[in-house]
């Protein structure tokens, strides 16, 4: 690893100054999306409240039962216990965002924003305000259209 330490770089120094050594397509944008986390701003910004909002649900059952009480109210049905588990688990998907299941945690987030922001309004006022900000939610929508592309070439 690494541009003066690596195996290719060692290689090249001791047996064959010509040597061009290429990552493959999946190592690349595995490292691209790495590195862009780091320099947009706005896209670490979601990564963390996407974090910050998995806590909050998996740190309290009564947060998170509030969470399937406003779905359950809002899609005007009763969710059996399977139901409910099934809710549960497509939440916790926004705990793992690294670069390949950042896709999912934000298409989770995407598709449930209306429950999000409705749970949070009853709950929770510091997530609400980073939920409801208009830079975080155009950042959401704009995420939502790009990843599954980066995770189709992956």
């Amino acid at each position: 690893m690494g541009k003066t330490g690596g195996l290719a770089a060692k290689l090249r120094d001791k047996h064959c100054p010509t040597l061009l050594n290429i990552h493959c397509v999946c190592h690349r944008l595995a490292l691209a999306c790495t590195h862009s986390v780091g320099d947009i701003a706005q896209v670490g910004r979601v990564e963390t409240n996407l974090q910050q909002l998995w806590k909050y649900f998996d740190n309290s059952p009564n947060h998170l039962s509030v969470y399937t009480k406003v779905q359950e109210k809002q899609k005007q049905v009763h969710l059996s216990m399977d139901g409910r588990k099934k809710v549960t688990k497509r939440l916790q998907k926004a705990y793992k965002t690294k670069w390949l299941s950042f896709d999912k945690a934000v298409k989770a987030a995407h598709e449930d924003l209306d429950y999000i922001l409705l749970c949070l309004s009853e709950l929770a006022d510091g997530l609400l305000k980073k939920f409801k900000s208009p830079d975080w939610i155009a950042a959401l929508y704009i995420l939502t259209n790009v990843l599954p592309v980066l995770s189709l070439l992956s």
